[in-house]
């Protein structure tokens, strides 16, 4: 039996921080686009681990691609940008959940729901 890993992590692709690059300094949406096309499968499913849900992943790599928008000039050039992603949308996850709990526990919900008066609570 080996110990090797099945399958390991994909090498972070040199054009990775060009694009980065671009979606700072130029603001480039369709930089955004390609880092989002690279990224959004292990995106989504890290935010549906943590989430369970999928509307709250879909919201939390949505977020999380807002985020990465705003705020790419904090990326330390040389550090991994798909780590650096991932991060981002792990962190935006939880906010997400715990958004939700904190509007379920204002509406007075259960964990298994009962019927909301207000949208705002489902």
């Amino acid at each position: 039996m080996s110990c090797a890993p099945r399958h390991r992590a994909p090498e972070q692709d040199s054009g990775d921080g060009e694009l980065l690059l671009r979606i700072h300094l130029s603001r480039d949406p369709a930089a955004l686009q390609e880092l989002y096309g690279r990224l959004k499968k292990p995106a989504y499913a890290l935010a549906w681990h943590i989430t369970r849900q999928h509307e709250l992943a879909e919201e939390a790599v949505q977020e999380a691609m807002l985020r990465l928008w705003t705020r790419a000039r904090i990326y330390r050039s040389g550090s991994n940008l798909r780590a650096w992603v991932l991060r981002i949308v792990a962190n935006e996850s939880i906010r997400c959940c715990r958004q939700r709990a904190r509007a379920r526990r204002e509406c007075g919900l259960s964990e298994e729901g009962s019927a909301p008066e207000d949208p705002a609570c489902s």
